[in-house]
């Protein structure tokens, strides 16, 4: 069977052309549709973002606020810890003096008389005191290897790190003959001051 179009061609080229325009429009109201989409959805991520950053911000402003409310006792802390500080530079390694000479009491041999005993610790100024401290030591005794004998069991006290004798030295004549001799320790450095604790000898 034909179909014979009997219409006008140019009621034919209008309909189609009439046509063609509602898809045009229709294919552009679909794109302007999916753009006011598309933005609508990017509006409610930024201001999901904008209200996280507010809330942060807030949150930093607490921070920073009870920062501050803290910050005069940091400072103090700090001030403690220099003065801390300084006073250890000024007062170095103190040695225990008292315990020193308790020791070397306590080490004295019976043929052994001490005639003379000086202890000292030079300064380091504010290299931090850690000197070494030295004790010397006279005396009498019979003979010399009484004198080396003493030397060894001084170098068994606490917190030696040298013995040795100056002089060991004869005097007077036949029955009175006696050695003289002088012996100098030297001592490691004290514990390092501590003001909180207190400083000075050890008992």
């Amino acid at each position: 069977m034909v179909k014979i179009n009997l219409l006008p061609a140019g009621l034919i080229a209008e309909r189609a052309r009439k046509k063609g325009k509602r898809r045009f429009l229709l294919v552009w109201g679909l794109i302007v549709l999916l753009l006011a989409a598309g933005q609508g959805f990017l509006y409610i991520i930024v201001q999901e973002v904008e209200d996280e950053l507010a809330t942060v911000q807030m949150q930093r402003a607490a921070v920073d606020a009870e920062i501050a409310t803290y910050q005069k006792y940091v400072d103090l802390r700090s001030e403690v810890d220099s003065l801390v500080n300084r006073l250890q530079l000024a007062m170095g390694s103190p040695l225990p003096w008292a315990q020193v000479v308790a020791e070397v009491g306590e080490w004295i041999p019976p043929n052994v008389w001490l005639t003379d005993m000086a202890l000292s610790q030079p300064s380091t100024g504010e290299g931090g005191g850690d000197a070494p401290g030295q004790l010397t030591v006279r005396g009498i005794t019979y003979d010399h290897p009484s004198t080396a004998n003493w030397v060894e069991s001084l170098r068994e006290l606490s917190g030696v790190k040298d013995v040795y004798a100056m002089f060991s030295q004869k005097e007077g004549q036949q029955e009175d003959v006696q050695v003289r001799f002088e012996i100098r320790v030297t001592l490691l450095p004290g514990p390092r001051y501590d003001p909180l604790i207190g400083g000075g000898e050890a008992s």
